[in-house]
C-alpha cells in the first residue's frame, strides 16, 4: 500500500481501521521518499516458558523488528484519516514515543491499544501497553518523561537496566518495577533477551510503588514466581476481553499484581521474619480499647517492649504511628454514632475516649473535612 507523501523518518503507528474494528499495527518507512505501510494480523498465541503455556489464547499482535526499521523518534506523522480511529488513539502512542530513543530488535508479540476512559485514568489503576519479546543484541530503549510504571519480567537470556544511577544485570528470573517518569535505560546484554515489559498507571500505584522504593528494590527476583506469572496472565486475560467492567476487573487484578510485587521481595520476606510476635497482640488490643485512655508507658510495660521500639517497629509494619492508629479507630466509630444515635457530639467524643469537646471537634474535622454537626446533617 503506497501513499503519495513523504516523511523524514523511520517508526510505526498503532491504529484502527473503523469499518471493522481490527487492531492493526502498522510500519512506516522509507521506499524512494514515498511511505510503505505493511499490516501486521493479529492472531491468538500460546507461549511455551519453562514448560509452561503462557499468555494462553490472548489477542497478541506479531511484529517482526530490525534496528533500520527503528531508529528515529516518531513525531508528528500525518496519516490519512480513514487509517486512523481517534485522535486519542494516535496521542496515545506519541506520548509513548516522546522523549525516547530506542532501536527495536527481534520479535514482540504485543497488545493493542485499548481505550481508556476518563474515569479510569482519575480513580484506577489501568494498564496502558504489555509486550513479550525475543529481542536480539541490537535491542534497546532510553526514555524518561512518561506517566508510567514499567513491569519487566526475564524468562531467558541476559538484559541490562540503568536506572537511579545504578546499572543491573537481568538474568533469567529477575525482575523490575520503575517510575518512568525518572531516567531509564534498558537493552539486551549478549545475544538474546526474551522478556516481557508491561506498562500501567493510575493514581493508586504511586502509593504501592513508594512503598517499594522504601526498600530500593527496583530490582528482585521473586519469591513465588509462578504466583507471579499466574496472576500476570490472569491480568492480560481480562485486560484483552470484551466486558463492560472491564476496567474495575483490571483495577482490582492489577492491585492484586503489584500486592504480587510487592510481598515477592526480599526485604519483604526480612520484614515478615523479623516480626515481633507481639505485634499482632498490640493491634488487637487497640481495636478492642480504643476508647480507653492508652498510654505510651502502659503498653510498653504490657508487651515487654521498649518505647522506642515499639514506636518504631509499629510505624514500620502498619505505616502509622500508634496514636494516629488510635485516632483512625476513634474517628471511625465517630463516624458511625453520628450517623446511627442522636447523641450529642460532645458526648460522641466522650464514648470514643476523647473527653475534651473542643480537641474532639478539631480532630474530626482535621480527619474527616467537616465538622461532627455538618457530618450529621448530611448523612
Amino acid at each position: 500500500m503506497i501513499f503519495p507523501f513523504s516523511v523524514n523518518f523511520q517508526s510505526f503507528i498503532a491504529s484502527i481501521y473503523p469499518e471493522d474494528n481490527i487492531a492493526i499495527f502498522l510500519f512506516v518507512y522509507y521506499i524512494r521518499d514515498k511511505v510503505r505501510i505493511d499490516e501486521i494480523a493479529c492472531f491468538k498465541h500460546n507461549i511455551a516458558l519453562k514448560g509452561k503455556t503462557m499468555f494462553e489464547q490472548l489477542p497478541l499482535i506479531e511484529i517482526q523488528y530490525s534496528p533500520d526499521m527503528s531508529q528515529n523518534i516518531f513525531s508528528g506523522i500525518q496519516l490519512p484519516n480513514q487509517l486512523i480511529a481517534s485522535e486519542e488513539n494516535l496521542s496515545y502512542v506519541e506520548t509513548f514515543l516522546k522523549d525516547c530513543r530506542f532501536v527495536l530488535d527481534g520479535t514482540s508479540l504485543c497488545t493493542q491499544f485499548e481505550p481508556i476512559s476518563p474515569f479510569a485514568r482519575e480513580h484506577l489503576l489501568y494498564i496502558q501497553s504489555f509486550s513479550y519479546w525475543k529481542a536480539r543484541s541490537a535491542h534497546y530503549t532510553r526514555r524518561y518523561n512518561l506517566d508510567s510504571f514499567l513491569f519487566c519480567y526475564t524468562f531467558s537470556g541476559c538484559g541490562e537496566l540503568e536506572y537511579e544511577g545504578a546499572s543491573y544485570l537481568l538474568r533469567e528470573g529477575d525482575a523490575f518495577l520503575i517510575d518512568c517518569r525518572s531516567l531509564h535505560t534498558y537493552h539486551t546484554k549478549g545475544d538474546a533477551w526474551e522478556h516481557c515489559i508491561l506498562h500501567f498507571y493510575g493514581l493508586p500505584a504511586e502509593r504501592l510503588y513508594q512503598d517499594l522504593q522504601q526498600n530500593a528494590d527496583f530490582v528482585f527476583r521473586p519469591n513465588e514466581e509462578p504466583a507471579l506469572l499466574k496472576n500476570l496472565n490472569r491480568l492480560l486475560g481480562e485486560y484483552t476481553r470484551v466486558d463492560p467492567y472491564r476496567e474495575y476487573r483490571v483495577n482490582a487484578l492489577l492491585t492484586n499484581f503489584m500486592l504480587t510485587i510487592l510481598t515477592a521481595t526480599d526485604s519483604y520476606r526480612r520484614v515478615q521474619e523479623n516480626l515481633p510476635l507481639q505485634l499482632n497482640d498490640l493491634i488487637l488490643y487497640l481495636n478492642e480499647h480504643f476508647n480507653r485512655d492508652i498510654s505510651l508507658d502502659a503498653l510498653s510495660s504490657s508487651f515487654a517492649l521498649s518505647k522506642y521500639y515499639l514506636c518504631r517497629c509499629f510505624k514500620q509494619y502498619t505505616g502509622y504511628t500508634i496514636n494516629e492508629y488510635v485516632n483512625q479507630l476513634r474517628m471511625e466509630r465517630a463516624k458511625e454514632l453520628l450517623r446511627t444515635t442522636s447523641l450529642p457530639a460532645y458526648q460522641v467524643g466522650v464514648l470514643v475516649g476523647i473527653a475534651d469537646e473542643n480537641y474532639f471537634y478539631r480532630l474530626f474535622k482535621k480527619n474527616v473535612g467537616i465538622s461532627p454537626h455538618r457530618y450529621r446533617n448530611n448523612r
